[in-house]
């Protein structure tokens, strides 16, 4: 049996590597959408444009 089983360990993730992680999964999911035709072209370009 390991001994680390029962270890526990916080990882902190800084608040930039967050917020960049964000951005990249929202517009993976906007283009998604769009490959999906959910979204329009201006609808996809609308929303890759903004600045969060």
């Amino acid at each position: 049996m390991n001994a680390y089983n029962n270890v526990e360990k916080e990882i902190v993730v800084p608040a930039t590597v967050k917020n960049e992680f964000k951005k990249l999964y929202q517009k993976g999911i906007y283009k998604e959408l769009h490959r999906r035709k959910i979204l329009t072209d201006i609808q996809l370009e609308s929303l890759l444009s903004k600045n969060y």
